[in-house]
């Protein structure tokens, strides 16, 4: 066992489904020694998410490109 007192491992043990049910809300939920701490998790994964990149509208914009093709030995470059 932990080193609280038997008032204390009490007083957790009633908290216990208290703190199931909150963190079942999708809440922080925690015991710290014998109180049930509760955070509201503000967080939403929406948010967290990168925006989508745009591609290049014309083609003069865009880099070019070196591709280095070998066929049978000989090596030729292509732009793209």
């Amino acid at each position: 066992m932990e080193d609280y007192s038997e008032e204390a491992l009490k007083k957790r043990k009633e908290l216990q489904t208290k703190l199931v049910e909150e963190r079942n809300k999708g809440n922080i939920a925690y015991l710290r020694y014998d109180k049930l701490i509760i955070e509201e998790n503000n967080t939403s994964q929406e948010k967290r998410k990168r925006d989508m990149s745009t591609s290049p509208s014309s083609p003069n914009s865009a880099k070019k490109t070196t591709y280095f093709v070998y066929i049978q030995g000989k090596q030729d470059k292509c732009f793209r």
